[in-house]
């Protein structure tokens, strides 16, 4: 059912990590490469209320290359507990997972999403992309209460994604 009031415990998605773009370039016949995407204190600080949201699930994702992903909370500088992480991940066994206990971001929190990529089967280099062959560094935090918040994401650029390489 559709309504314009929402009830105490509607849950929103917050899609988190590095914008899917040609700028995220991972080398090739490296085994440990590794991208970060962020959503910004800045961000959080305009998007969420005062007393934040509670994170309760998330889904983690990458594409062929990904072996581990980390979604990291920052607030006045400190980190706190990781959010999510995942070591072994393996893009054919994708799952929700629910937290252990719920994570309230605040404004002015920054979440970074950090992705470990294994490019030693690829003779050229992997971007940023949609196919499968491309590559990705996401996360999609379920929490409440909704807010009008569903994106928030960072990329590289140009200067930055050529600098990784050693040009200038």
């Amino acid at each position: 059912f559709f309504t314009e009031d929402l009830r105490e415990h509607d849950a929103g998605v917050m899609w988190t990590g590095h914008q899917v773009n040609p700028l995220m370039i991972i080398p090739p016949g490296v085994s440990d490469w590794t991208t970060m995407g962020q959503c910004a204190a800045e961000c959080t600080g305009m998007a969420l209320p005062k007393g934040g949201v509670k994170v309760f699930s998330g889904f983690l994702h990458t594409h062929l290359l990904g072996r581990g992903i980390a979604v990291k909370h920052i607030r006045d500088g400190k980190e706190l507990p990781t959010v999510l992480k995942d070591d072994h991940y393996d893009f054919n066994y994708q799952q929700n997972r629910v937290l252990k206990e719920e994570m309230t971001i605040l404004p002015g929190d920054t979440l970074m999403v950090e992705c470990t990529y294994n490019s030693s089967s690829r003779q050229k280099p992997t971007f940023g992309g949609v196919t499968t062959l491309d590559e990705m560094c996401m996360a999609f935090l379920t929490y409440y209460p909704r807010q009008n918040f569903s994106r928030c994401e960072s990329r590289p650029t140009l200067k930055s994604a050529i600098g990784a390489f050693g040009a200038t």
